[in-house]
């Protein structure tokens, strides 16, 4: 049983994380792709300025971390506008993007800013390989640091190592690169313990990944999120444990609704409040406490701390 889990990432008193999905709309269609209203439509900016003021007054007591999320966050039409106005302070903008846009676009994006982190997702069959990593190459040639996480279905599981060995010079030519490979759960992934172990293997060698977790006798491991769902046989079960979403982490959804972590909103538990709605002032003080988590399943790759109580 897990009696604890910490992350140097919200180690620091007053940094604070947050997942932004700009819009739910993605041009995939991946087979292994949970994620809902991937045909919604894009709000305008008016909507979206009330969301970056949000992000603007949060910084006023916290050290923001932000993530745009989606779908797919660059499609929206008011991508440079957002990213121009949004200023996240200490921290890099972080992008998660299946980088479907092209060199030109990036480039544009770089007229706009250049302290951005790169969180890049590679799925097979959506892209081809070579040309995803000439634009990771363009990426950390002119912007801050990148990471690619290949997302590894075990219907293609030998092709897709063969792929993730692709990526590897660039760990010897960035200092700036950090690269993982990403085991997908799905109803269908049939892996083998020869792939779970090459798998422990590749994911403990990305230090950048490392949290860690205790277990009931005292010991603790350095692990990655997905090692540890993978030692609860996929069901990373935090329920009753202290969390420190709420002090440390909150995820803003498209149509403004707020809540303490992903789990939440793939839950459909009742949002915490509505930012364009709402008059948010007023829901601060539920960001001054942990909470009891409810949920039998995390889906949070956010290793937020938590611990027995």
């Amino acid at each position: 049983m897990i009696a604890e889990v910490g992350s140097k990432r919200l180690s620091l008193p007053r940094k604070f994380f947050s997942h932004w999905d700009i819009t739910s709309y993605c041009n995939y269609n991946c087979r292994y792709c949970t994620y809902e209203n991937r045909n919604e439509k894009f709000y305008d900016y008016g909507h979206k300025l009330k969301i970056i003021q949000f992000y603007e007054y949060l910084c006023i007591y916290y050290d923001l971390d932000l993530i745009l999320f989606g779908g797919e966050p660059t499609l929206d039409p008011d991508f440079f506008r957002v990213v121009e106005r949004l200023n996240t302070s200490l921290y890099p903008l972080q992008i998660f993007t299946n980088l479907s846009q092209s060199i030109a676009w990036f480039k544009e994006l770089y007229k706009k800013r250049r302290y951005i982190r790169f969180i890049a997702s590679y799925h097979y069959g959506m892209t081809n390989p070579k040309k995803f990593i000439d634009k990771v190459r363009f990426l950390l040639d002119h912007f801050y640091e990148v990471y690619v996480k290949i997302m590894w279905d075990s219907n293609y599981k030998g092709i897709i190592k063969e792929i993730y060995k692709m990526f590897q010079p660039l760990k010897n030519d960035y200092s700036d690169f950090v690269l993982s490979i990403d085991r997908i759960w799905h109803w269908d992934q049939d892996f083998n313990v020869n792939d779970i172990e090459w798998y422990f293997g590749e994911q403990r060698k990305n230090q950048r990944l490392h949290t860690y977790y205790e277990v009931d006798n005292g010991i603790k491991y350095s692990t990655s999120f997905n090692e540890i769902k993978l030692k609860c046989n996929g069901i990373a079960n935090y329920e009753g444990m202290e969390c420190d979403c709420g002090l440390k982490n909150l995820i803003v959804c498209s149509n403004g609704d707020v809540h303490y972590c992903l789990t939440f909103r793939k839950n459909h538990f009742k949002p915490l409040f509505n930012i364009v709605k709402d008059n948010y002032i007023d829901y601060i003080h539920l960001l001054d406490k942990n909470i009891i988590c409810p949920h039998k399943n995390c889906y949070s790759e956010v290793a937020v701390p938590k611990r027995i109580i």
